[in-house]
């Protein structure tokens, strides 16, 4: 899904010394299921062994919509973290603090328990702001919705951080009331086939996803060499299926030198990997992949994937 943001590119270069923690979903080739622990997300919770590209901060992303449209509240999914302190220690955390207002403000995270971390940010002044139980027996009707807990309430609203699990049915109930009136609820899901965030009434997702520019996110990219194969999915929750086994990845925009989307990856084994991406021109439906540093994927260093 492409989006037209309002990029205030401002230039700053971090180099890569942090350390970085991550946990991942179970998921299918056809969806995703309940996150657990596996062994393919290991990489992310010990200090990346592979050098970063510098890359640029974009600064904040400012949501665009359509002049009969009313936007209440922009959401962002960040990753697989379960706490503030995980979060920080990433060394992709200067790149979310530059997307996302008042990240940096947040002094702790509302958990559920379970899921990846997720931003919220209300657009507007004086908002308030529900975030209840949202479970099966709701979705089925066995039980009446807003009867279980209330995970955070409050009636001024501010950016907020919130561990959800977004898979169907649904974790939580947000229910907002903005300055002007406008009352709004809706239950937080990504679309089982790309693991995006589905569309709302008056909720616009401003994920950082410049690797979205390339590729299709759920779809299928094939380097076939005869010899040698390789095949990537890219979903929406910073999931990529690499040689159909599940990792993670985090795509950014390098330094103004280098043309192309940035790209770390780590596979289900704890291979981590760095390379550029740019555009296959002879087809929109390809990209060019072009190893940095890591893991090359069992191919040569540079390679072009097409769209199957």
């Amino acid at each position: 899904m492409k989006r037209f943001l309002q990029l205030c590119l401002t230039m700053a270069v971090v180099m890569s010394c942090f350390s970085c923690a991550n946990a991942s979903n179970n998921t299918t080739e056809e969806g995703t299921n309940s996150p657990t622990e596996s062994k393919a997300t290991s990489a992310f919770e010990k200090k990346i062994g592979v050098n970063l590209p510098e890359y640029m901060l974009p600064g904040p992303i400012d949501p665009v919509w359509g002049e009969n449209e009313i936007m209440v509240v922009a959401m962002a999914h960040i990753g697989p973290f379960s706490s503030l302190e995980e979060l920080k220690k990433s060394p992709f955390f200067p790149i979310w603090n530059s997307c996302y207002p008042g990240l940096d403000k947040i002094k702790d995270i509302i958990d559920t328990g379970k899921g990846d971390l997720w931003y919220i940010r209300p657009l507007g002044e004086n908002c308030s702001l529900a975030i209840n139980e949202y479970n099966m027996d709701m979705f089925t009707g066995k039980q009446e919705e807003g009867s279980g807990k209330v995970y955070y309430r409050t009636e001024s609203a501010t950016p907020l951080l919130l561990r959800m699990d977004a898979n169907d049915p649904g974790s939580v109930q947000i229910n907002v009331v903005d300055n002007d009136g406008h009352s709004f609820g809706w239950i937080p899901t990504m679309a089982p086939a790309d693991n995006v965030l589905r569309d709302a009434t008056a909720v616009t997702d401003v994920t950082y996803h410049p690797i979205d520019w390339l590729v299709d996110f759920g779809a299928d990219y094939l380097c076939d060499l005869g010899n040698k194969k390789a095949t990537l999915r890219f979903y929406g929750d910073g999931q990529v299926s690499i040689n159909g086994r599940l990792g993670r990845y985090v795509s950014f925009h390098p330094q103004k030198d280098q043309s192309g989307i940035a790209l770390y990856y780590v596979d289900e084994q704890g291979r981590e990997g760095t390379a550029i991406l740019t555009k296959f021109e002879q087809s929109d439906d390809g990209f060019n992949f072009q190893r940095l540093d890591g893991y090359g994927l069992g191919v040569d260093d540079f390679v072009t994937f097409l769209k199957q």
